[in-house]
């Protein structure tokens, strides 16, 4: 009776089309006088007069009051009748109405809810197989591809919420979904990775779908380790032969692509190995065949390195030392340096050594002798390095340049290569050469570590790509890298220093923050004043500190901040705290023309996106900051020292693009966009625009929809 009393209410209101959803949610006549204005509105009594008049109505009545009537013939009804009649007639007016025309019908049917067929509820599982029996650690990156190849490793699994123990495990040793290996192997278990370390555990709960839900949740991943049979990893991936041939340089023989370069390196060996052998002693040559030989060796040396060879044989003289023995050196490196390329600049340069630099160690100590040939020294990307960050170090001495922000900014016009680290505008082509690295945000340092430890050279511009997520770098998912790798790097190994931890991991630290400082990342500033004194000063430090010495100067930096004092206050300037007036004035709006419609509808959003910027630097968004928000719309937190090669800005579009007012973000080129009105589709409440913001900012995964 109490439903019955609250429809009539509703009906004499005008108000019987929601009577519907009091039914649904269970709401009678003594509820609904305890309703607030918050509940009212979700119940769809949208105005403020509306839910006025029904509380004034509900108060007025303690009696159930009676159902009206539509005709004399419904009083010997019962008294739910009338309103139950009045709302189907209602629905099948408005199915009428708003038929879309296919020609079935839109007549809801009026079955009660327990009839009505329920969907049956699942839940979908992470799991990763493992090939060895004995493993008790999370596999590592090349593990990995090794089980991915052998159709092991990542699989996601779909289970009803109901399935039993055997089920769960006939399922994932199913031939199409799961892992057909699995079968007839004498058992599998289920492990899963202990909290802050990569050690296995068994599962601890029983193995059915609900107990897995609770225990793991929907994003903890399952290993699967086989009990008493190891598992092939032998690939099954059919690899495509290339039968294009081509003939070796130097021995003419003829070999298929894939081989050749193989080849080619044991044939340019064994040719070293026949050079070395020809220019030992032959007693059978006679001193006639070594002067002509002499003499035709020196027709071939350029007249600048004769010149170069009679100051060493002079200077010998005169100081009556000896280096005969070493002339075929001299010679050879002569020649070699003066044909070296080094590149500066972007430029080709021919860099002759000085032989008195190179090869005389002091002219008043000229019985030394150099036992290393320098020029293939030189040779090596090392030594490139070397070469190079000595001739920046001179420029920057020479032109007086003693701006930290300055210094780096030289540093890295000269020393990164290959692809732009920043691009103006989407339409900019990403030409280049650049060190592609593929890590996981979940397991950010290992990967890393693994991908950094790799890289041979690492001048050329960083592409990062994180697992599974579809977006390209042109200069974005790289300073959210860098932004989320020295974060963990930190927290794990620097709060405190960890001197138990392993040695090499402090070398590829090095060379994370020499990148990241580089290549408009973050600056490590996290590091103590003692331990950057220690860096750059001690001449008796720490293994830890002597790993990191070796890894920034992969780069080149230790050398520039052991020899310009003032290049390390970069590691010891703190950064600004963002305001709200400076969030506002970097993110810069591109407004349409002043007095359009687009105009208009622009800036009414606009000035709620400044309300909520209030909102969040007040604190008054939960879990939101005002770096969240720059985060979102740049990759960084914070802004880079050396500044944003494209300023940040907002730009706006209608909603119907995305159909829905939830913003988006352009990390590579700074931009924000914020939906607007249009036509079809008006601005939401401030309340719901500031929830999809929230729901935005929270996220910084690329390749959200």
């Amino acid at each position: 009776m109490a439903e019955k009393s609250i429809q009539a209410v509703l009906f004499e209101l005008g108000l019987g089309t929601i009577s519907q959803r009091f039914i649904e949610h269970k709401i009678n006549f003594e509820l609904a006088k305890k309703l607030s204005d918050e509940e009212l509105s979700a119940l769809g009594v949208g105005t403020i007069g509306d839910r006025i008049r029904p509380k004034e109505k509900l108060n007025s009545q303690n009696t159930e009051l009676p159902v009206p009537h539509s005709s004399p013939q419904a009083s010997g009804s019962t008294s739910g009748s009338t309103p139950r009649s009045l709302l189907d007639r209602i629905r099948r007016e408005r199915s009428l109405l708003f038929s879309s025309g296919s020609g079935k019908s839109n007549i809801p049917k009026n079955l009660p809810r327990n009839q009505k067929k329920s969907k049956e509820k699942t839940w979908t599982g992470t799991f990763i197989c493992m090939a060895d029996k004995s493993q008790g650690r999370v596999p590592s990156v090349s593990e990995k591809e090794v089980l991915i190849k052998a159709q092991l490793g990542f699989k996601r699994i779909q289970f009803c919420l109901e399935d039993k123990e055997e089920d769960v495990l006939a399922k994932i040793s199913e031939n199409e979904t799961g892992f057909y290996q699995l079968q007839d192997i004498g058992g599998f278990e289920l492990l899963r990775c202990r909290q802050n370390c990569r050690q296995l555990e068994l599962v601890d709960c029983p193995w059915t779908v609900r107990d897995l839900k609770a225990t793991l949740g929907s994003q903890g991943k399952i290993y699967l380790r086989p009990i008493q049979i190891n598992l092939s990893t032998q690939s099954t991936v059919q690899s495509t032969h290339i039968e294009k041939r081509e003939a070796c340089k130097t021995c003419g023989d003829s070999f298929s692509i894939h081989e050749l370069r193989k080849h080619v390196k044991l044939c340019h060996e064994k040719d070293l190995s026949n050079e070395s052998d020809s220019e030992l002693y032959d007693p059978h040559i006679t001193e006639t065949n070594v002067e002509e030989t002499d003499e035709i060796q020196s027709e071939k040396i350029p007249d600048n390195i004769m010149e170069n060879m009679e100051q060493v044989e002079s200077s010998n003289n005169n100081s009556g030392s000896s280096v005969n023995s070493n002339n075929e050196t001299i010679i050879e490196s002569i020649i070699v340096s003066s044909t070296y390329q080094s590149s500066l600049d972007g430029k080709e340069v021919n860099d002759v050594i000085p032989i008195d630099d190179v090869f005389l160690q002091s002219r008043d100590d000229s019985s030394s002798a150099i036992n290393v040939d320098p020029v293939d020294n030189l040779m090596t990307d090392e030594s490139n390095i070397i070469t190079l960050i000595n001739n920046c170090l001179n420029y920057l001495i020479e032109n007086s340049i003693n701006d930290p922000v300055d210094i780096l900014r030289y540093l890295q016009k000269n020393i990164v290569t290959g692809r732009e680290l920043e691009i103006s505008s989407i339409e900019t082509p990403t030409d280049g050469d650049t060190n592609f690295i593929s890590v996981d945000r979940h397991e950010l340092i290992e990967t890393a570590f693994d991908e950094v430890g790799a890289l041979t050279d690492l001048r050329p511009t960083l592409e990062v790509q994180f697992y599974g997520e579809n977006a390209v770098d042109s200069g974005g998912p790289r300073k959210e890298f860098f932004r989320l790798i020295l974060r963990e790097i930190k927290e794990k190994y620097f709060e405190p220093v960890r001197p138990f931890a392993k040695m090499e991991d402090y070398e590829t630290i090095g060379k994370i923050l020499a990148l990241s400082m580089l290549q408009n990342g973050k600056i490590p500033q996290f590091l103590d004043f003692s331990l950057v004194d220690e860096l750059f000063e001690s001449s008796s430090p720490s293994l830890v500190v002597l790993n990191l010495r070796k890894g920034l100067d992969s780069l080149g930096l230790y050398k520039i901040g052991s020899s310009l004092p003032q290049f390390r206050h970069l590691f010891n300037t703190k950064p600004p705290i963002l305001t709200l007036k400076g969030a506002i004035t970097m993110l810069k709006p591109n407004f349409s023309e002043p007095g359009t419609n687009r105009r208009s509808l622009q800036t009414r959003v606009y000035s709620v996106f400044t309300k909520y910027l209030r909102e969040v630097s007040s604190g008054r968004r939960e879990n939101i900051s005002l770096h969240s928000i720059l985060m979102f719309a740049t990759g960084a937190d914070e802004e880079p020292i050396l500044g944003f090669a494209v300023g940040p800005e907002i730009c706006f579009s209608e909603s119907e693009t995305y159909n829905s007012f939830l913003p988006t973000s352009n990390t590579c080129i700074n931009r924000l966009t914020l939906p607007i009105p249009s036509a079809e589709k008006d601005l939401p409440t401030n309340e719901i625009l500031f929830h999809l913001y929230d729901l935005a900012f929270a996220n910084t995964y690329y390749g959200l929809s």
